[in-house]
């Protein structure tokens, strides 16, 4: 009876282990980003249907991406990093605005480098029934890495912004797909009508 109890406690503590595993591992790895007729997407159902999140703009090239992922500081302009980390139970892709207009669109798992004219700037996301801002001062040569997360919130979809550490969001940008590079001094000289963030 002893020998029993031992090997029930013992497959318990290892299923409770292996249970944290995977909780952990589904929080923190990046959301694997493909492309679907050239656009960046995500699976995150996968059935005979499969359900995914895609961007309406195709990826930059991977050559770009690339020289993104050097993380090198721009003496000219301030740099944002923002990267979705968390799919939060959104089925289409998060709006990202900058200073009240529309500048691109976010899937989980993916990357967008902003480079902003020095001074105070407001970053935003925005879902369906909500957003979220984040006020920054953009310094010119400064790097910063802005994260979206999804907190918990019972019967509702919610998305928050997160300035974690350096280090730790460097590893994860990493590892995340390029899906835009933002240049806003191109923006204010494009003359193009623009989408304002609702």
């Amino acid at each position: 009876m002893i020998e029993t109890a031992r090997s029930l406690s013992s497959r318990m503590a290892a299923w409770l282990v292996l249970s944290l595993a995977a909780l952990t591992g589904c929080a923190s790895s990046p959301w694997p980003v493909h492309e679907v007729d050239g656009r960046p997407c995500v699976t995150f159902r996968k059935t005979h249907r499969p359900n995914q999140i895609c961007a309406a703009a195709p990826a930059p090239a991977l050559a770009v991406e690339r020289q993104v992922k050097r993380f090198e500081p721009d003496p000219t302009a301030g740099q944002v990093l923002v990267h979705w980390l968390e799919r939060g139970g959104a089925t289409r892709p998060l709006q990202l605005g900058l200073d009240g207009r529309v500048v691109g669109e976010l899937v989980p798992g993916g990357l967008v480098r902003l480079r902003l004219k020095p001074g105070v700037h407001e970053l935003v996301v925005a879902w369906d029934g909500g957003r979220a801002a984040l006020p920054l001062d953009a310094a010119a040569g400064r790097l910063v890495f802005a994260e979206i997360r999804a907190p918990l919130a019972w019967g509702a979809r919610r998305f928050a912004w997160d300035l974690p550490d350096p280090v730790a969001a460097r590893e994860r940008a990493l590892g995340a797909r390029l899906l835009a590079d933002i240049d806003q001094r191109a923006l204010a000289l494009d003359g193009v009508t623009v989408k304002l963030l609702p």
